[in-house]
């Protein structure tokens, strides 16, 4: 499905696009969460001047309702405006329309307060009817309480603007400037498409804002105040106009020649559908060719890489032969050079986990427990789950080293469905210890 309008559009909606996620997604947030979630980001009336809600405003939409009466207009206006000046210019433009419509505005209603607010009460001259006798302390006391606790209410009531309204009335004064008798057409060809005149979406946006208006019962903080928008839309469209933009947007985007437009279109749009057509051919054809190669190196690379595996096997071979050769011989500090020598962990796997627990015993009875450390995590890497006394005793090396939160790391590496009854006391202590040293 294709969008374009009568008067040329030479750019892609990326920014509309953009604009639109985040409206429908900040509003499905806000009904999920509640509108209070985002009060704050809304426009709010008499409650100072903050800057960060004259942008943050215009993508606030408390409920579906309401943005459905802006999200249409919209689209349409912000469709055509980015077509005709290209993303950059038209986010500044849009950002400056709602910025200095919505700053504007609240500077505007500083001094608003809501109906409840402006009510005074006197209690003091309260009389009953029937009654002569003056009220008592407690009597007034009671009522000044009341009334403190409804001017609090009040005070605490929200009196905000949310929506984008300020911003599409300086939008669609642009695009009326522009294009008043323009129309948004849907559809690829000339006779299977729908044309909107331009007019029908500011009809329906202005009779919503209405609508809304009458249901706020004519507030000020309404419809009266969105129509600043149009004051920086009515500039920046004069300051386009001024400088040429239309006349250059408004521009055929190629050369007639000695044809007219209607037939030079029909015939682009043709040659562009076919160019669309080969050029989607040529990347399906290209993919399955990459595809094919990629195929091709990965069956190549296995055929070197499982042989190189195998050449560092059998050179590892021989060093884990030297290792045991020292362990027999008593000597597991050599023992335990030459399997460092071996680059890959799964090369060290041919030595039993019983060598490494001899190395860890040789090395905790001289107190070196940093090199402890080291024999246990090479067991733990070379073995996996069958070296889950190690993880065990390497947790509880970590908590005697009052380095709880490597304890805590490495109880969680281990699988506990592989350990034993007993392991699962040990592992329980452990979890104890570790509870109460934290």
């Amino acid at each position: 499905m294709k969008f374009s309008s009568t008067s040329p559009l030479r750019h892609a909606p990326a920014a509309t696009i953009a604009i639109l996620v985040i409206a429908i997604g900040v509003t499905i947030l806000s009904t999920a969460l509640g509108p209070d979630k985002f009060s704050a980001l809304a426009l709010q009336y008499g409650k100072g001047i903050k800057p960060l809600q004259w942008l943050t405003s215009t993508f606030v939409h408390p409920n579906m309702l309401l943005l459905a009466s802006t999200l249409i207009p919209l689209a349409c206006f912000c469709f055509f405006l980015e077509g005709k000046i290209g993303t950059p210019v038209f986010v500044i433009a849009f950002a400056l329309i709602a910025v200095s419509a919505n700053a504007a505005a609240q500077f505007a209603m500083q001094g608003y307060k809501s109906p409840v607010q402006s009510i005074a009460i006197d209690t003091s001259e309260i009389i009953y009817p029937g009654r002569t006798d003056p009220l008592t302390a407690q009597e007034k006391a009671t009522l000044a309480k009341a009334d403190e606790q409804r001017r609090k209410a009040a005070e605490s009531s929200k009196s905000f603007a949310p929506g984008a309204s300020p911003a599409v009335f300086g939008l669609m004064v642009i695009c009326l400037m522009w294009a008043p008798l323009s129309s948004f057409i849907i559809g690829d060809e000339d006779d299977e498409n729908l044309k909107i005149p331009m007019l029908l979406p500011v009809i329906v946006f202005i009779g919503a804002e209405a609508a809304k208006w009458f249901v706020m019962k004519f507030s000020l903080a309404g419809l009266p105040v969105h129509l600043i928008g149009l004051v920086p839309g009515l500039g920046l469209g004069a300051f386009f106009l001024a400088g040429g933009v239309v006349d250059q947007t408004n521009a055929p985007a190629f050369d007639l020649g000695e044809l007219g437009e209607g037939e030079l279109t029909a015939r682009h749009r043709l040659e562009r559908k076919r160019e669309r057509k080969q050029h989607a051919a040529k990347l399906r054809q290209d993919r399955r060719q990459a595809a094919r190669e990629k195929a091709k190196l990965l069956k190549e690379s296995a055929a070197v890489v499982k042989p190189r595996q195998q050449q560092q096997t059998v050179k590892a071979d021989p060093l884990v032969i030297k290792a045991q050769e020292a362990m027999e011989a008593g000597d597991p500090e050599a023992a335990f050079s030459h399997l460092m020598e071996l680059k890959y962990p799964y090369e060290r796997k041919h030595f039993e986990v019983e060598g490494f627990e001899e190395i860890a015993q040789h090395y905790m009875k001289e107190k070196r427990w940093d090199q402890v450390i080291t024999v246990l995590k090479e067991s733990i890497a070379a073995h996996e789950t069958d070296a889950i006394d190690h993880q065990l005793k390497l947790a509880k090396i970590y908590l005697a080293m009052k380095r709880p939160e490597d304890c805590q790391a490495r109880l969680g590496k281990i699988p506990r469905r592989a350990l034993s009854s007993e392991q699962q006391d040990q592992y329980r202590q452990l979890v104890m210890q570790l509870r109460q040293a934290g």
